[in-house]
């Protein structure tokens, strides 16, 4: 179950928040990776066919 990964425990587990952390873990990672040369552009998460949240900076 998603809620009881960290940092779900505590934050609703919505398709925004989901999206958020994915921009946040994969940036945070390929910047360590890659010294900064590649970076995520947008991150979209599907609820259904027709509904999505999509989170970018």
């Amino acid at each position: 179950m998603i809620n009881d990964i960290e940092p779900f425990t505590t934050i609703n587990p919505s398709a925004e928040n989901l999206a958020k952390y994915f921009y946040d873990e994969s940036n945070t990672r390929l910047k360590s990776v890659t010294s900064g040369r590649v970076r995520v552009k947008n991150v979209t998460v599907y609820e259904t066919d027709t509904t999505t949240a999509t989170y970018s900076e």
